[in-house]
């Protein structure tokens, strides 16, 4: 009799093993289990609009779309009355209408951290976005399309990044950026009014502005623009308001000046090549004292180098005398300057030759 029980208990405990199936797993990764999306879906149940919104985010998290949007008169397409808010627009675009509002508008005083990411936003009764007008701070924009709104492409507020993004055909200017803020990578083409403008203290680096209808990168004071390309703008190529940095950019058939400066700024190793067009425009041209004017090519401006006023130092500049339809050098006296007329040499094969430019002075200018 015990020995049947424990059989029974034996064949139990076998049983059991049996069950639990493989003691090896079977080769390869294991796909985990999908779970929730953890983001906040935009739509009527989850963030319902009001009177000036299509839908409005009310509460900090991390928000997505999950189709276009059409917008609506009298509307923005998302309002955000909320900080620490990230919306990824995952592809869609937001369309707007005409007598519409913005694409996306903050709209509470003071709001912080806001990041928007990944879409369109095109045809808006005013900007495509706006975190500008009720100070919002501290934004990332990153990989928008802003295009053919009525007011501004993108209009940010200070502390912000803007990464990536491209903004053309929008009606009063493409990206105005407030104070602290760093524009990178993006594009700017045929807005009416500035392509790329920032307030003081900012940066723009490896971004394109082209053929928009005034300045294609205006700074204020303390900012700095670099590697940038700045073509057939109908104003200036880069404007520096004062105190900025300008260089390793090329600014190439701007109708006003390559690079117009005012004061207390350093314009250094750029190209300006055909500015002018016709009109009164220089390849570098400042307005102002106290600014450093160094390493910078000049070719085939209506003025190739034009300095108002005294103060100013200016050395190791070229200026071809090719092509331009005034003259090379326009400076007024009383500025730390040192021109040659570069002397040219036989043709050169091999490993040696050529000669002298005219001048062994480190800080000489050269016109060729």
């Amino acid at each position: 009799m015990l020995a049947g029980i424990g059989g029974l208990a034996a064949g139990a405990i076998l049983a059991g093993h049996a069950q639990a199936g493989p003691l090896n797993p079977p080769p390869g990764p294991i796909a985990p289990t999908p779970g929730p999306e953890p983001r906040i879906a935009i739509n009527s149940t989850n963030t319902p609009g009001d009177a000036d919104s299509l839908f409005k985010i009310s509460q900090p998290g991390s928000y997505y779309l999950t189709q276009n949007v059409t917008g609506v008169a009298s509307r923005h397409g998302i309002e955000i009355a909320a900080s620490r808010v990230t919306i990824d627009l995952n592809g869609f675009q937001l369309a707007g209408i005409a007598g519409s509002r913005h694409g996306i508008a903050t709209t509470a005083s003071g709001l912080t951290d806001i990041e928007i990411c990944n879409g369109t936003v095109t045809g808006w009764g005013e900007s495509g976005i706006d975190t500008s007008s009720v100070n919002t701070q501290n934004s990332v924009i990153r990989n928008i399309r802003s295009n053919m709104n009525a007011q501004r492409g993108l209009d940010i507020g200070a502390g912000s990044l803007i990464e990536g993004c491209t903004v053309h055909n929008n009606l009063s200017g493409g990206v105005d950026a407030q104070n602290r803020c760093i524009i990178a990578r993006t594009t700017a083409h045929n807005n009416t009014g500035r392509g790329i403008a920032t307030a003081f203290t900012s940066v723009v680096t490896e971004c394109v502005s082209t053929e928009n209808t005034t300045d294609g990168i205006a700074i204020n004071g303390g900012s700095v623009v670099n590697r940038c390309s700045v073509v057939s703008n109908t104003g200036n190529g880069i404007f520096v308001s004062s105190g900025g940095i300008v260089e390793n950019c090329n600014c190439r058939n701007n109708l006003g000046d390559g690079i117009l400066v005012s004061g207390l700024s350093t314009v250094a190793n750029n190209s300006c090549v055909f500015n002018g067009n016709g009109s009164t425009g220089a390849g570098v041209h400042a307005t102002g004292e106290n600014n450093r004017i160094e390493g910078n090519q000049c070719s085939g401006n209506v003025r190739n180098f034009d300095i108002d006023i005294a103060g100013n130092f200016i050395v190791r500049n070229t200026a071809s005398a090719v092509g331009n339809t005034v003259v090379n050098w326009d400076i007024a006296a009383g500025n730390t300057v040192l021109i040659i007329s570069a002397a040219t040499s036989f043709g050169v094969f091999g490993d040696s030759g050529g000669s002298s430019p005219g001048s062994t002075n480190p800080n000489a200018n050269y016109t060729y």
